[in-house]
């Protein structure tokens, strides 16, 4: 049996752990799931980290632990399979919202830790501890400034690695947006609609209309009403050029992490810089919310469900 805990941090938004790991680490793995940490290397996603290496990656696609909550219970639930029992979970800075309270209740109950330690920021009413808190002294957090130049060194390592590949929309499943997720609209259909210049999906009572070019009102209310839909969501291509992404295989583990140059929504192929080593079939494309230019620059999120 081990005789080190299984220790959860959770730290704020102006505290960091990057010294308490230092003394404190040694050997043990690290799980980390906080997706703006550039650190223990690119941001954007989760991983469990042995012998300064990662055993585990999982593709978040945004800086912001609340964008995709869901994502953060099934990775740590991922995470945990043939870890060791004195890891080591680094959690997201923690702000105060519910949604964030709510998630991190789960990642508590789930993280089976033995030892959870927490900056004096921590409201501890807040939550339910199955075991006694330490309130633990932390070093500041970087400035801003900082923190992102720091992220950015990691983008444009990301890039230097990345490889081009032609992703076939038609034989891949798209997963973060509202692309792929519905019915597409057929070329005469689409004549009929007068939406010749449009990439047009219908995704349960929403259609989304993908153009740089406008429509008439009159236009859009016609094809709502042809497509039984009540709400319409519109994006310009452009919107998806720097998306941050990876690629999946069919049991979901990410094998290839990169970001979206261009689609061709005419031919519904994505051009896309990737880890992977093409050629190589993409059964998953995931697109996250953050976009990058090739200087490893960040361009901001998108909003949620924007495209």
């Amino acid at each position: 049996m081990c005789s080190m805990p299984r220790t959860l941090l959770l730290g704020g938004t102006e505290t960091s752990w990057r010294e308490w790991l230092k003394s404190h680490r040694s050997d043990r793995d690290l799980i980390c799931l906080d997706p703006s940490d550039a650190v223990l290397g690119q941001p954007g996603k989760f991983s469990r980290i042995r012998r300064e290496r990662p055993a585990w990656e999982k593709f978040y696609g945004s800086l912001d632990p609340q964008r995709s909550p869901h994502l953060i219970v099934s990775a740590l639930i991922e995470a945990l399979v043939d870890c060791d029992d004195n890891a080591i979970i680094q959690l997201y800075a923690y702000r105060s919202t519910p949604v964030l309270r709510q998630t991190t209740q789960l990642l508590l109950d789930l993280s089976q830790a033995t030892q959870i330690l927490v900056s004096p920021q921590i409201n501890l009413k807040l939550f339910r501890f199955q075991v006694e808190p330490e309130v633990t002294d932390l070093d500041k957090a970087f400035p801003h400034l900082v923190q992102q130049a720091q992220r950015k060194a990691q983008w444009l390592s990301l890039v230097e690695r990345c490889e081009d590949h032609v992703v076939d929309l038609r034989q891949t499943v798209v997963e973060g947006v509202r692309l792929g997720s519905g019915s597409v609209v057929d070329d005469h259909q689409k004549a009929k609609l007068d939406l010749e210049d449009a990439y047009v999906e219908v995704v349960g009572n929403s259609l989304l209309i993908v153009a740089d070019s406008e429509f008439d009102e009159s236009i859009v209310s016609r094809a709502m009403d042809y497509t039984h839909c009540t709400r319409v969501n519109f994006a310009s291509p452009s919107l998806y050029q720097g998306c941050i992404c990876s690629f999946a295989k069919k049991t979901g583990v990410d094998f290839g992490f990169g970001f979206v140059q261009s689609i061709d929504f005419l031919n519904r192929r994505a051009t896309v810089k990737c880890t992977a080593i093409p050629p190589v079939p993409v059964p998953t494309l995931r697109l996250g919310s953050l976009r990058i230019d090739k200087l490893g620059s960040e361009l901001g999120e998108l909003k949620p469900w924007q495209i």
